[in-house]
């Protein structure tokens, strides 16, 4: 009996301090955005207030927001209060969260590691009564030391995305979809599956770049139609953030990236007014609803950015697309695209595993220049055709598709055929082409304006079927292909907006996505056609297939 006694006396302290930290948990339950200021020293602004108390009432939430406002910022505090308010085990409590890339997981992560590091920095400083146990690992999980995981971030295997999360339930679990604009129907049935009892929240959180993707059909249309009632629905616009509104405190989110007044303005003069969908989703936070037509989906942008392609050795070329800059504003762009083989990915470690079988480009973003000379051996400042020379033979590519629609190209064009003449010892050992846009010969006029429409349209095409490997780092490139807009002219040809009706509404010309059509053209194949004096034999079904029938493959999938 008395070691009994001695015993519990030894642990009534720590039984004591268990309840005290209990009381403290249960008293932030209903109020997050005081535990965020209390236990983690933050103190978030008005709409990341509303966000987390909406999370806190309402079973589906959904956030579309202008860029730079804080949106995974205060996920990854959610998602830490969730953890410490509710009970520590998997079966009772469980933060799972996805989206369309792996670097896009990992952007709550990051935020994640840092508030788990900074709460117990807080308690070893004898700021806070505890901290939350166990760590995160390198693969976006939260583990206890016990081998219990209580959390998990994780971009779904491609057209599997109906098991993101089969088979995981709490009583207690928060289900978060970061940038669901490029989430697909599937991705969000997966959260919601697993969200299936009262106590169980559904985040999205997005720019609203895209109108026609799964998230946007969760609001009315601007006549009211459609929208789903179960779901809360928050617009933050970039205005409405303390840099701009002067809102109390607002000096303390000096510095920490968030878009100001000298994003605004930057970005009227980047999309040509405040018109521009990309303005009204990135700054406003709105569904561009009415504002023309985006070639590009969210979807298709974001399949191309988690596409692994893995160049090919024994292909014949590298191609380079080069789009020449024509003002002062423009840069001349360079992009190189090789031939390979679609792989899967380990969905841990980004690895490629297996050869598909499919034929794939991988694109991939070379150098750019403005305010330069066409030609100038001065090595302070090259000019143009002395770069892409230089760079030709750098990258040993085999062919160079060069921008000439606007004559600055044949002129540029000219110069890098000279410079082997100007120097006899030099061997040029790549083809040079012409490209222009508004060229229809090969292009099947029923269905596409040029050139332009159709390759930017087999680029889509290519993008949609996960045979496009686009670089998700490259925001000016993916920016910029979410800024193309195209029409149906004549009942079924497909138009895009050229760059003077661009220039012209003031927004900025697509100079690297036109860079990366270039680079796609496989011009080689014309370099080997038959040459006056060559003699070939044909077998009469070489005929059957022709090149009509071959683009009229290359539907644009309206």
């Amino acid at each position: 009996m008395a070691e009994t006694e001695s015993f519990l006396r030894s642990i009534s302290p720590l039984i004591r301090q268990q309840m005290l930290i209990d009381k403290t948990k249960r008293q932030y339950v209903n109020d997050p955005a005081q535990w965020a200021f209390d236990m983690l020293g933050v103190e978030l602004w008005s709409k990341q207030r509303e966000i987390a108390e909406a999370v806190r009432s309402q079973r589906r939430v959904a956030v579309a927001a202008g860029h730079g406002v804080g949106k995974s910022f205060v996920a990854g505090v959610i998602a830490l209060w969730w953890w410490d308010t509710h009970p520590m085990s998997e079966d009772e409590t469980f933060v799972a969260t996805t989206a369309p890339s792996k670097s896009q997981v990992d952007l709550i992560w990051a935020n994640i590691r840092i508030f788990h590091n900074k709460m117990k920095l807080r308690y070893d400083q004898g700021i806070i009564d505890h901290y939350l146990p166990g760590y995160i690992t390198g693969d976006n999980k939260y583990k206890l030391k016990n081998g219990q995981t209580l959390g998990e971030g994780r971009k779904p295997p491609d057209n599997r995305s109906d098991i993101a999360f089969q088979g995981r339930h709490a009583t207690y679990l928060l289900a978060i979809g970061d940038e669901a604009v490029g989430l697909t129907d599937g991705f969000l049935n997966a959260l919601e599956v697993i969200a299936v009892n009262e106590k169980n929240v559904v985040l999205l959180l997005a720019n609203p770049t895209d109108p026609s993707c799964a998230m946007a059909r969760l609001w009315p249309d601007p006549e009211g139609r459609g929208g789903n009632p179960d779901w809360t629905l928050i617009h933050i616009s970039v205005l409405d953030n303390p840099l701009n509104t002067k809102e109390e405190g607002w000096e303390r989110y000096l510095n920490t990236g968030m878009s100001d007044e000298a994003f605004i303005a930057s970005a009227k003069i980047r999309y040509g007014g405040e018109d521009d969908p990309r303005y009204i989703a990135r700054v406003l936070g709105q569904w561009a609803w009415d504002n023309g037509v985006g070639l590009f989906p969210e979807e298709v942008i974001a399949k191309s950015m988690r596409t692994m392609v893995v160049p090919d050795a024994e292909a014949p070329n590298i191609r380079f697309g080069v789009d020449v800059a024509r003002m002062g504003v423009d840069a001349t762009q360079v992009y190189e695209c090789q031939d390979g083989w679609v792989w899967t990915v380990d969905e841990e470690t980004w690895e490629p595993k297996e050869n598909t079988g499919v034929a794939g480009l991988v694109i991939r973003y070379v150098d750019s220049w403005r305010k330069v000379p066409v030609t100038s051996f001065d090595e302070k400042n090259l000019g143009s055709a002395q770069r892409i020379d230089k760079l030709a033979r750098d990258f040993n590519v085999g062919v160079v598709n060069i921008d000439a629609g606007g004559g600055l190209g044949a002129g540029l064009f000219d110069s890098i055929h000279a410079l082997a003449e100007q120097d006899p010892n030099t061997t040029r050992n790549y083809y040079m082409f012409e490209v222009f846009g508004g060229d229809v010969k090969n292009v099947d006029r029923r269905s596409f304006l040029n050139l332009r429409a159709m390759m930017f349209s087999e680029l889509k095409r290519r993008m949609a079927m996960g045979e496009i490997d686009l670089d998700e780092d490259d925001k000016d490139l993916l920016d910029e292909l979410r800024g193309i807009r195209a029409k149906v002219i004549n009942g079924s040809v497909l138009q895009i907006e050229s760059k003077e009706d661009m220039k012209n509404r003031g927004a900025k010309s697509p100079d690297r996505a036109d860079a990366v059509w270039y680079s796609t053209l496989d011009s080689l194949g014309v370099a080997n056609q038959p040459q006056i004096g060559d003699t070939y034999g044909f077998e009469p079904q070489d005929f059957v297939e022709t090149e009509y029938e071959f683009y009229r493959g290359s539907a644009f999938g309206w």
